[in-house]
């Protein structure tokens, strides 16, 4: 996005700022597959444009690149407005990284982190093949001082490590036992939609519905119902064909 685009879509009331990542975490504006997705590049540009304002970051997305995503926490990081990060409903991958980037996390009923290793593409010969699987080794301790820095308890990072090495999903309770800034809401319910080509890469849990569709209203039942039965059509027609 262009900086004028950026302009024009910050939404400021009540002097607090609102950032969604409601898609995927790219590198570039190149890597962009859709308007939605987000960039280090963007965030900056968005940071500049609200100064010292409070900022709350929405966030429902299956991550996407890992780098990016450290890039965008430490912008959030530094920034000396206060930030809090609100999962939507899944904080994925490098999703969950931005989200503990927030002076608060706060989480509403249902809502999930997923921390997971690093993995990439590699083609090359056995030597190449295990240079990469060394360095991905590396990146995955290096990203983890992410969750370490941001521990309730320091003694939990090797629990942390295990959980990261088995790719695991963390609900709200959790949340709140691991890290600091975690902070259960209730009186909020999560949307359990989400739009990420990435999530097919995931072993997702049995109950967590992945659509398209966002409803606009996401307490509303009957629109939850409806996109339901369009999605059970969709499955049907998908087995026919």
């Amino acid at each position: 996005m262009e900086l004028k685009e950026i302009l024009n879509s910050v939404n400021i009331e009540n002097n607090i700022a609102t950032l969604n990542i409601y898609s995927d975490i790219v590198s570039s504006e190149w890597n962009c597959c859709t308007d939605e997705d987000v960039y280090p590049e963007f965030v900056s540009k968005f940071l500049e444009t609200i100064n010292d304002k409070e900022l709350h970051v929405h966030i429902n997305s299956g991550g996407g690149s890992a780098f990016a995503g450290v890039a965008i926490y430490n912008l959030l990081k530094r920034r000396n407005g206060k930030t809090i990060t609100y999962v939507d409903c899944l904080a994925a991958s490098a999703a969950s990284l931005i989200a503990l980037a927030g002076d608060e996390m706060i989480m509403p009923a249902g809502s999930m982190l997923m921390i997971h290793k690093p993995w990439s593409y590699v083609v090359g010969n056995s030597d190449e093949l295990r240079k990469e699987a060394d360095n991905l080794d590396k990146i995955c301790e290096s990203f983890s001082e992410i969750y370490k820095e941001n521990l309730k308890n320091a003694d939990d990072y090797k629990k942390v490590m295990e959980m990261v090495a088995k790719e695991t999903w963390l609900k709200v309770s959790d949340c709140t036992e691991l890290f600091a800034n975690a902070k259960a809401d209730n009186t909020l319910k999560a949307c359990a939609c989400i739009k990420s080509e990435i999530l097919s890469r995931y072993k997702l849990p049995a109950d967590l519905k992945v659509t398209d569709k966002i409803p606009t209203e996401p307490n509303d039942n009957d629109e939850i119902e409806r996109m339901k039965m369009e999605l059970e059509i969709e499955e049907e027609l998908m087995m026919l064909n």
